[in-house]
């Protein structure tokens, strides 16, 4: 099968290559003597950037310095962990990524986001694929704040929480490009939220944060490449959409999203927080 070169933005410094994993897009930035990897993809999309590595760029795995995860979703985080075993690529990560699928609830929650990721890459007419992946990542290069991204000081790590609680962006200052992982999705010319989405106050800080980058091109996850000639509208769209009714099938992945812990002891902190309001506010009155 014949790979085709994909380039999505080129500069003096480097250019970015996009590779079409099984659900998702991944980036790969070729600069002189060295490469970095933006997201992994699926655990079965390594033999895909193996061979663009090799056949378009002409250059070994072993020239990828850094493998950068946005978050721990299969489709996102699903090959980095194996990337690293089998060619010895370092991974970068919010420090507390392994808290997603961590515990019982957790190990639910995996299986549940891996047998999404099937159903939502045969809806668009894919073979079945393995995804199936190791619940840990154990980053080499943990991310603690917003900062330079770890061996690739001309990238910004931005930490966006909302999709997740740990998601982060990585910001090109110079060249004024966003990689957003699931922040901002276009998908046939329509900006969608990422699913799901339960953390709606951590999401609005976070397109508030975005909307102070200088942005011109934005590397989404899933969809194309966004040229944004106004970020601050973009990301005030992308606020609006926050509160939006739900759609039949963002209805269904909220409901069987509730296992990730982060999800589930939130849910249950505001419970029995407005319980403990009531109780007081009872005890007021009487």
């Amino acid at each position: 099968m014949n790979i085709e070169k994909c380039i999505v933005a080129e500069n003096s410094g480097f250019r970015i290559h996009l590779i079409k994993g099984y659900i998702s897009n991944i980036y790969l930035v070729e600069y002189p003597s060295s490469l970095l990897l933006l997201d992994s993809g699926s655990i079965s999309d390594i033999h895909e950037i193996r061979r663009y590595c090799e056949n378009i760029c002409a250059r070994p795995m072993s020239d990828i310095t850094l493998c950068v995860v946005s978050h721990m979703h299969p489709d996102h985080a699903g090959g980095a962990a194996r990337i690293r075993e089998k060619f010895g690529i370092p991974v970068a990560a919010f420090y507390t990524i392994d808290n997603w699928y961590s515990g019982i609830t957790g190990l639910i929650q995996h299986s549940l986001d891996c047998m999404m990721e099937l159903f939502v890459g045969k809806s668009i007419g894919k073979k079945l694929k393995s995804v199936y992946f190791g619940r840990k990542l154990r980053p080499d290069y943990p991310i603690f704040t917003d900062g330079p991204l770890p061996l690739f000081s001309d990238w910004e790590v931005v930490h966006i929480p909302g999709h997740t609680l740990h998601d982060i962006a990585l910001f090109n200052k110079k060249e004024k490009i966003l990689h957003a992982g699931d922040a901002v999705l276009s998908v046939n010319g329509r900006f969608r939220m990422p699913l799901p989405v339960y953390f709606k106050r951590a999401m609005r800080a976070s397109y508030e944060k975005l909307s102070g980058l200088e942005v011109s091109i934005v590397l989404p996850g899933h969809g194309d490449v966004i040229r944004a000639d106004d970020h601050h509208g973009l990301f005030t769209h992308m606020s609006g959409l926050i509160d939006e009714p739900k759609s039949l099938m963002s209805t269904a992945v909220h409901r069987i999203s509730l296992f990730t812990p982060a999800v589930w002891k939130g849910s249950l902190k505001n419970i029995l927080s407005r319980i403990s309001c009531s109780c007081f506010s009872s005890t007021f009155k009487i």
